[in-house]
């Protein structure tokens, strides 16, 4: 079995994870430049929504360091598989063979900071969307106004308790069903709704 070609494959997957801990933090830079320019927009912003833009900033710094972990371990395994490929591709590399190398970058928990990176910078660009909800609706939405500090509260324990769990329930689910050959979530919805496969 040769695994130059999927050697290849793990190349270009670490290429995107790198771009895509490179989006998170230049999100961030983004948010930062706007915050630091001398005009209304920064300080408005900032007044309304701090609580947002910081735990914006928080959820894409916490992407950026987690779609590196996925890098790393992707990196792992290209120097593994190497290893293999440099021994004639029928040694194996630290006693283990060319397929268990294979089966664990294939397995569901190994994607798991991938996916979970997702969803924290996802949930950093609403808490970005709120900050900027909140310093422009409260002047038009009059109820609002009048409830902005509540509204503001709930907001950000909502968006905050939703991407928690959510990551939790995708590292359940990952490593609950690490050994099914078919899509985990469609298992998962099999094993909730009582569903027979």
């Amino acid at each position: 079995m040769d695994p130059k070609p999927y050697l290849d494959y793990l190349d270009k997957e670490m290429t995107i994870m790198g771009i895509l801990s490179a989006f998170s933090v230049a999100a961030l830079g983004g948010v930062f430049t706007i915050l630091t320019k001398a005009d209304q927009i920064g300080p408005t912003l900032w007044s309304g929504g701090s609580v947002f833009l910081v735990a914006g900033s928080a959820y894409c710094l916490i992407a950026a360091s987690l779609f590196y972990k996925q890098r790393s371990r992707l990196a792992r395994f290209y120097g593994e598989l190497s290893l293999v490929q440099s021994r004639g591709g029928t040694q194996v590399a630290f006693n283990k063979s060319l397929k268990y190398w294979f089966d664990e970058i294939d397995s569901w928990p190994m994607w798991l900071p991938y996916c979970c990176a997702f969803t924290f910078l996802f949930t950093g660009f609403v808490e970005y969307l709120l900050a900027i909800t909140f310093c422009v609706v409260p002047s038009h939405w009059h109820w609002l106004a009048s409830h902005l500090h509540g509204a503001k509260r709930f907001s950000f324990t909502l968006v905050t308790v939703t991407a928690i769990l959510f990551c939790a329930l995708q590292c359940y689910v990952r490593l609950r069903y690490a050994d099914q050959p078919e899509n985990v979530w469609i298992k998962f919805w099999h094993v909730i709704s009582g569903k027979k496969q």
